[in-house]
This record gives structure tokens, sequence and C-alpha cells, in this order.
């Protein structure tokens, strides 16, 4: 996999800011406006979530001439306008997602040949709705080996690769992603953690917010300790204090000392990259972009995204606007209150497999395509109040639905009087809203807007209630 490379010689990165000829305002005009139109193209992709830098690298064909303006020298793969699509559009599998991995890897010493991978979170942006559903696998989750009858964590498939054919471990993962997930992938990207804290000190720091109060023990570089400690609320972290939130592993309350808990944390960070990055004053400073390109070249490793793939991404963006974003970990509490996907292994070390069966994804995989294509449903961590007027077979109707959507809290009503019309209402705001409207597809009912005007039972610890009729 051949990465693009930057090289700066003795050019002053602020030299286009302090000639203000015509011809180096109509260069800097251009050269801003190249690169807006790639940071902007990570935000309808939203699958490519954490890859706010590689995207310049990859598109180096297209603003290379803006580089070349600047003195800076920049060698990519040649591409031409002209044989553009008039309506390019991106990768996408037979459902209609497109999907990317997102690979972290373990390179904390000088020299080190670990090759374990710390996050391996698989994201897919669905084109209909315009939402993101990242979902993080474990390292403690046992997988069977690509071609061989060998079992393992799935965090040492990427070093397994490896050991197999040199360079070819991110192929070899992606390999095994796709056969438990069912998932085509697109698009993948690897980075390493100096280029993790790296980046995110070159983005000025982000904000993130800490659901619950914590402290540990995290490794130095030199073989000892240090305690850390984060409290409950938005915390400014930057790069350094960014990983140890990731990767802590020695945390007070235990709750936060898990993988699972590790794998939530690592998706807010991922979040709280995109945030900042998009944000406009990001955008418009030409040195920290530069700086990042830099790192970019070092530490992170892509597959091919063509200026096709630029264009599809800037036109979702102007089409359908920023997506919406949903995380989970699949752990043993993925799949709602049954709890049936994922359970303790049979290692006398921790593990975690399958509930069907060690080397049985079947149901795995049913669950991450409805992951995908409603996540609002599959995530929603409120209930779903049904109540009866007049329909016939309703206890069927009823069961059916917990049946089919076991991973969501359904709640039987009853028959009070005065309900309203049959219809899905959406009482939990914004966030149960696409998981409401997609009930009222499936389920053939109207959905309605819940105001001042309307009269709807609402219980407590409901988001959706639906009014079953005749």
């Amino acid at each position: 996999m051949k990465l693009t490379s930057i090289k700066k010689h003795s050019v002053n990165p602020t030299k286009l800011d302090t000639d203000d000829s015509p011809v180096n305002q109509k260069k800097r005009s251009l050269f801003v406006s190249g690169i807006v139109k790639v940071f902007a193209f990570l935000v309808p992709v939203g699958i490519i979530v954490a890859l706010v830098p590689y995207l310049i690298m990859v598109s180096s064909a297209i603003l290379q001439p803006f580089f070349k303006a600047a003195n800076f020298t920049v060698n990519g793969n040649s591409a031409a306008f002209e044989s553009m699509k008039r309506e390019p559009t991106l990768r996408t599998d037979a459902n209609g997602f497109t999907n990317a991995l997102i690979v972290g890897i373990d390179t904390r010493e000088k020299g080190s040949r670990l090759l374990n991978t710390d996050t391996i979170i698989l994201a897919s942006y669905n084109h209909k709705t315009n939402e993101v559903a990242m979902v993080s696998f474990p390292r403690d989750l046992t997988v069977n080996y690509p071609g061989t009858p060998s079992f393992g964590k799935i965090n040492a498939t990427y070093a397994y690769g490896e050991l197999r054919k040199s360079g070819a471990g991110i192929e070899y993962l992606k390999q095994l992603i796709e056969s438990i997930s069912g998932q085509k992938i697109h698009y993948h990207v690897m980075v390493d953690l100096k280029g993790f804290t790296t980046i995110i000190d070159q983005l000025g720091g982000i904000e993130v917010s800490v659901d619950t109060a914590f402290s540990g023990d995290y490794p130095t570089p030199n073989h000892r300790w240090i305690r850390v400690t984060f409290p409950k609320g938005v915390n400014k972290m930057n790069g350094e204090r960014a990983l140890q939130f990731s990767r802590i592993r020695f945390a007070y309350p235990g709750s936060e000392a898990s993988d699972f808990a590790r794998a939530r944390r690592q998706q807010k960070v991922i979040q709280a990259v995109v945030d900042k990055a998009t944000k406009v004053e990001t955008l418009q400073n030409t040195q920290a972009i530069f700086e990042i390109m830099s790192t970019v070249a070092s530490h992170i490793k892509v597959n091919r995204v063509t200026p096709e793939d630029v264009e599809a991404g800037l036109s979702l963006l102007a089409k359908k606007g920023k997506p919406a974003t949903f995380s989970l970990v699949l752990d043993p509490s993925a799949g709602g209150r049954y709890g049936r996907l994922i359970t303790r292994g049979q290692s006398t070390l921790y593990t975690i497999e399958p509930s069907a069966g060690r080397n049985n994804w079947s149901q795995v995989k049913a669950f991450l395509k409805d992951y995908a294509a409603f996540p609002g449903l599959v995530t929603l961590d409120k209930n779903v109040t049904v109540y009866n007027k007049g329909k016939e077979n309703y206890l069927t109707v009823y069961n059916n639905l917990r049946n089919r959507y076991y991973y969501t809290n359904f709640v039987n009503g009853g028959t009070p009087k005065d309900l309203p019309e049959p219809g899905v209402y959406n009482i939990g705001g914004t966030s149960s809203e696409t998981a409401a409207q997609y009930l009222a597809t499936s389920q053939k009912l109207p959905y309605i807007t819940v105001d001042e005007t309307i009269s709807v039972p609402k219980p407590k610890d409901t988001a959706i209630v639906i009014v079953m009729g005749k």
C-alpha cells in the first residue's frame, strides 16, 4: 500500500499569507477552497470518521497544483478531472451501505514489533437515511483466522496476517471482519498511536463528554505508572490525554476497566475528532492542515480513495448535510435485554464468542444488518409502549414486534380509555425520531409528530408510543 509523501524544503508556511499580490491572493483562495472541499468530504461519508487528514493525502492529485504554487512537493497518483463522472457515487454494497474499517495499531515503543490492534471499528453509512452506524469489535472476541483451523483473539488477526505475508495484515483483518459481520468493506484506514496523539494536538485538542467520572493507573514509556483522573462532564483533552482516556484499563469504578468501556470511549474520541476537524476555524488554518498532512504521511495507511469518491462525498454533504452518528460495542450486552448474541468463551482466559456457537456468526450478521439499516432503533435506550385500540389479534402482533426487534424494549400498555388515533407517536425528541419513523413504516401506521395539540399517553422511560387500531 503506497502512501503519498510530503516534503517541506526551505519554505516558510506563512508565505502565502504575507504576499498579497493579486496572483498569490488567487492562489491562496483556490488552495483554501480545495482544502475545505476535501475536509468537508469526511462529514457525509461519516464512515471515514477518524480520517480527517488522510483524505487530503489520497486526493493529492486534485490539490497538487496548489501545493506547487506554495513551493511544496507532493508526490501522488495522477488523475484527470475529465475522467470524472457527472454524478459520481461512493462505493456501496447490495443494501446501499458504504462501509469502512478503522484500525488503531499498538506501536508504543520505538522499534517495537507489537502488532496488536487496539481499535477495530466497522462504520456503515446509510445513504437512504443519512446515518452512520459504528460498531467496535472487542479485543477479547474469539475468531477463526481466515484460511486456517486456528482460533484466537481478534486483536491478533493483523499480526497473524503479517506473519503469513508481510504487508498483508490489513487485508487479512479486512477479510475476517467481512466474514463475521456480513458487510462488504469499501474503505479502510490504519493509524498508529503516535499519529493519533499528534493529530489531536495539531487540531488544538478536542472536547469529550465523560459520562462517568473515573480514575486509574496508566503505563508510561519508562515502564512506570501514573495516576490519571477524568471528571464527569465535558473534558478538554490534548493528544496524550485523549490516548489515556481511550486506552486505560486499570480504572475505578470497575465498569470503566473493561475492554468494552474502552471501545465506547474510543468511539467518543473519534466523534470528537470529527467535530473539531470540521469546524470552520480548523478548515481556515492552513498551517495546521500542512502539519496534519505531514503526520499522515508517517503514521496513517489507507486504501486508495479516488477523486470521484471526494466528489461523491461533497455531493452528499450538499444534499443531505451532516449525518447522525450512532455507536455500539459488540459485547455481551449487544442485542438488548435478551443478550443472546455474545457470551463468555470456553477458554480459561477471559474471552467472548457468539452465543450461537464459537464460529456461528449468523445471529451477529443479522443484528449488524439491522443496525446498519436503522441504528436509532437498535440503540434505543428507552421503552416502546404499545397500546390496543381495537386491533384484532393484538397480542399476536405485539409478540411479533418483540420477537422481530428483540433488541428493543417493548412494553404492553393495554387498552386504556381516550387513546388517540392509531399511529406511531414520537415522544422522545430527536434522539428517537428515526426509530419511530421506521416503526411507522414497518407497521404501516402513520407517523405523528407530537405537539401540545395532541393528547397521547407518556409513560415513564418511554420514547415511542404505538397505538394499534382496527
